[in-house]
């Protein structure tokens, strides 16, 4: 009789077509974050045709939680999550399946991420009676934007009676086969900023009566840098980017009575996520008031760093080693953490989580270009490494020997 390990591999691979030709629906027919209405009503219905009964919710209009009680006896509640959003880009793949909607695109791979969840969820409901706990699958909407679809999960209490979160994600740079995660902060947290500095316009030939928003506005932007090069330790400095400068209606001899500042901040470190901010507005008040002006802020959403604990990442890092064909030469420790946002950070602040990535590089077929290009395109044969993953991650929590 074959062995659990050798009847779950086996299952992963006979159910890989089945996670093919969900992906290529999905990603043929693509959905804005927030308007996700006909992916969930896809996903909805073939979790509905899965082998066992899920008790099945929607914590938002364009969100599912799926949640698989097993019948070895109570134990813990683990939550396996996949994002659902696309992106508005025109796709400029080849690919049979490429999308049907003009401007849309699947190009991060929350397609993939969301028919490998599918194929897990397939695989763990044939093995619902050896699960010691409850697996909730998480399908998540609009991670790509704000406001952030997992702190509406979140909000909505998806998280409620979770005791630990994973996450995947795909990646164009790594080879098929391959994984990486790290322990700690993994991402860095995204606070966008948006100044409007209050002037007093006139006539620029009576400049003397004005204040003008445009010279403390260019003022402010170069001194923003000192937060980065003089306000806080080398080790610990945030980026700080103005990405927006606007002033004036485009006449040549008026001072306009404002001018707007936009930009965002990327911090890897507790001191630049809680005290760049702080910075940045002591910094622009004080110049503003130099020459008599005053500024007003507005804080769009935060997404915050993502924070693997300790725990969760050899959880992770294990199954990548021990239960993955490439084994440990297969496995990456990220050394430094990327300044790429994800909102899975809002999971990992009501629960401990881990998040890893995996493969679907191959030159040879054009799965090679970054995320968020027209040209994005995966490898469908690294799809088997994900659902290997989410699986073996419920084998190693719920499935005792």
């Amino acid at each position: 009789m074959p062995s659990l390990k050798e009847q779950l591999d086996q299952m992963v691979k006979e159910v890989q077509p089945q996670v093919i030709e969900w992906r290529h629906h999905i990603h043929a027919h693509p959905c804005l974050s927030h308007q996700e209405g006909p992916t969930v009503a896809y996903v909805q219905a073939a979790l509905e045709a899965m082998p066992a009964k899920l008790i099945i919710t929607n914590p938002t209009k364009t969100s599912i939680l799926a949640d698989l009680k097993g019948g070895a006896g109570e134990g813990p509640m683990i939550a396996l999550r996949a994002d659902m959003d696309a992106l508005p880009l025109e796709e400029l793949t080849d690919v049979p399946f490429k999308s049907q909607n003009p401007g849309v695109m699947h190009a991060c791979g929350h397609d993939t991420h969301t028919a490998c969840l599918m194929g897990a969820v397939k695989v763990l409901c044939e093995m619902q009676e050896k699960i010691k706990g409850t697996v909730r699958f998480v399908f998540q909407h609009a991670e790509e934007v704000s406001p952030s679809g997992a702190r509406q999960m979140v909000e909505a209490g998806a998280m409620q009676g979770v005791d630990m979160i994973f996450g995947l994600h795909n990646r164009s740079l790594l080879e098929v086969g391959r994984t990486s995660s790290r322990a700690g902060i993994a991402s860095g947290a995204v606070i966008d900023f948006d100044i409007t500095v209050h002037g007093k316009g006139g006539h620029a030939a009576d400049q003397q009566l004005c204040i003008d928003p445009i010279v403390i506005a260019s003022d402010i932007v170069m001194n923003l840098q000192t937060i980065v090069s003089r306000r806080i330790a080398a080790s610990k400095v945030p980026v700080i980017s103005v990405t927006t400068l606007h002033a004036g209606t485009g006449s040549f001899n008026v001072i306009p009575d404002t001018a707007n500042i936009r930009g965002t901040i990327r911090a890897l470190s507790d001191e630049g996520e809680r005290d760049a901010p702080r910075m940045l507005e002591e910094t622009a008040n004080a110049i503003a008031g130099l020459y008599g002006a005053t500024c007003t802020f507005d804080w769009p959403e935060v997404v915050y760093s993502m924070r693997h604990a300790q725990h969760c990442f050899e959880i992770m890092q294990k199954v990548c080693v021990t239960k993955l064909p490439a084994g440990e030469a297969g496995f990456d420790v990220i050394t430094d953490p990327s300044f790429g946002a994800e909102d899975f950070s809002e999971y990992e602040r009501v629960v401990p989580g881990c998040f890893a990535y995996f493969g679907v590089k191959n030159d040879a077929i054009g799965a090679c270009h970054g995320a968020h290009t027209s040209l994005f395109k995966v490898d469908e044969t690294g799809f088997e490494t994900a659902v290997r993953i989410h699986v073996r991650l419920i084998e190693e929590l719920l499935m005792p020997a």
